[in-house]
């Protein structure tokens, strides 16, 4: 899919979800959809600015402590800051737009966020890896459900962000109403 070619998408500004005018404000500084940079933190951490996976990613766009230094904000450069909502914000978004830049294409730049952007350059596109593959599937849902919203999130969702299973449920039922749309969604990302 080309999950996303700016240019063809206009931006959307989110509301409705939590931290939806940092995620505006930081998202337009960095040249990004704020829906996108939305369906981005839905993914990564729930809206949950205290997250930390076992990989050592923290906080709302789960940055990793590796990549930290290259990519704190100069106003805030301390590891805890991971945890703060506006420094993770502007960290996560300048990461996703150097993957971009790097990358070109938003599935690349999306797998790299995810699996690295080593794991993109060995296998010449997407890793074949499956936690990277429903990644990619939920940040396309979220992302056109946000889109399609007008950058509001369908109350479902808010039940299910919790578990990344209940959370995919929530977004196909939410989407199977509309014919097709699941599988128009799956090719497009492909």
């Amino acid at each position: 899919m080309r999950l996303v070619d700016a240019p063809r998408n206009p931006p959307i500004p989110v509301h409705g979800v939590p931290f939806a005018a940092e995620i505006n404000r930081v998202a337009a500084r960095h040249g990004l959809d704020p829906s996108l940079v939305a369906s981005v933190v839905l993914a990564e951490s729930g809206f949950d600015p205290q997250a930390a996976s076992p990989r050592g990613a923290l906080g709302l766009m789960q940055v990793r402590t590796t990549t930290w230094p290259e990519v704190a904000p100069a106003w805030c450069r301390r590891t805890r800051c991971l945890f703060e909502p506006g420094p993770n914000l502007e960290a996560g978004c300048r990461y996703l737009r150097r993957m971009l830049d790097r990358f070109g294409g938003l599935r690349r730049a999306l797998a790299a966020y995810n699996a690295g952007p080593a794991a993109v350059e060995r296998s010449g596109s997407t890793p074949p890896y499956p936690e990277t593959e429903r990644y990619l599937r939920r940040v396309a849902l979220a992302w056109w459900l946000l889109r399609r919203t007008g950058g509001n999130l369908p109350p479902p969702l808010w039940n299910a962000v919790r578990s990344p299973e209940a959370w995919e449920r929530a977004l196909w039922a939410t989407v199977a109403g509309c014919a097709g749309v699941g599988i128009w969604i799956t090719r497009r990302i492909s």
